[in-house]
């Protein structure tokens, strides 16, 4: 097997006892365990070492701290001479912590499964999931009492379609929250609508806002809709939630009063476009 063909990996051996590093018996000590763990790789390895130096100043400073605040003579003695060989150990950079990298056959978490069979792909996917960026999609969240809203996430989603961008829709009340977050957290837009219901919106909705405020997702876009009888704030609430999560909002919210007309569905159309047009315009 080819070296290029073996995947760079690392391996952290922790620091250790300062008296123990600096004898004989540590160094030994080093060895085997290091040795026992050699043993354990399958496969071909190939490895390299390098050095930091450690400062001991911290615990310089320590120790004679101590033996200036010490009433006791003897104790301040005995601090000095522990001052002395840490001296030593500074300047003669016998304190080092040893890193070393080769080819890792597992990574096992703390918490969490063990990855055995190419190991890295967790660390490719938690690099991917931090830097989010998202795909060039959409997702919809509704919740709906007499199926006006639903009609009207169902035409902000032909709207998104005709320009190109695939998008989710989700019923909130039967859909799980958690399986929401991981849409949403993929994709670059989230369009959401509520009737409006006691001056504010159907219980359903608020806890998936809040949770796009809490989980603080980036590079989002988003826009609101709902239906209404006689006050209509839900889209200005939703609004309102999407802005206090970072998330910008890209289109004009667009209300139907009652059961959405044929104007109140071409205008939900034409937010699922200009949505579309801002998920291009972002580069996904």
């Amino acid at each position: 097997m080819a070296d290029k063909d073996i995947p760079v990996r690392t391996f952290l051996i922790e620091p250790f006892d300062i008296m123990l590093h600096a004898t004989e018996e540590g160094v030994q000590a080093l060895q085997a365990r290091f040795a026992t763990w050699l043993r354990t790789i399958p496969g071909p390895a190939r490895f390299f070492c390098w050095q930091q130096e450690a400062s001991l100043d911290e615990k310089i400073a320590q120790v004679s701290r101590a033996a200036r605040e010490t009433g006791d003579d003897r104790r301040a003695a005995l601090l000095m001479e522990y001052r002395r060989h840490y001296e030593l150990l500074e300047a003669e950079a016998d304190y080092q912590r040893t890193l070393c990298g080769m080819a890792l056959s597992m990574i096992a978490p703390s918490h969490g499964i063990i990855w055995r069979d190419d190991p890295l792909q967790i660390v490719r996917a938690y690099q991917e999931w931090a830097a989010q960026t998202p795909e060039p999609s959409a997702v919809i969240l509704y919740d709906t009492m007499w199926q006006g809203t639903r009609h009207m996430a169902e035409a902000i989603g032909e709207g998104l379609v005709s320009e190109g961008v695939p998008f989710k829709l989700f019923h909130m009340a039967t859909s799980d929250r958690n399986d929401v977050l991981t849409q949403v957290f993929r994709a670059k837009a989230v369009v959401v609508g509520s009737p409006t219901l006691n001056n504010g919106l159907l219980p359903t909705i608020t806890p998936i806002l809040e949770d796009l405020k809490g989980l603080k997702f980036e590079n989002k876009i988003g826009a609101a809709f709902g239906s209404y009888g006689w006050s209509g704030e839900s889209v200005k609430i939703i609004e309102g939630h999407l802005e206090d999560s970072a998330i910008a909002v890209v289109a004009d919210g667009v209300r139907a009063k009652w059961q959405p007309r044929e104007d109140d569905l071409e205008a939900c159309r034409r937010l699922g476009r200009e949505v579309a047009e801002a998920v291009k315009g972002a580069g996904g």
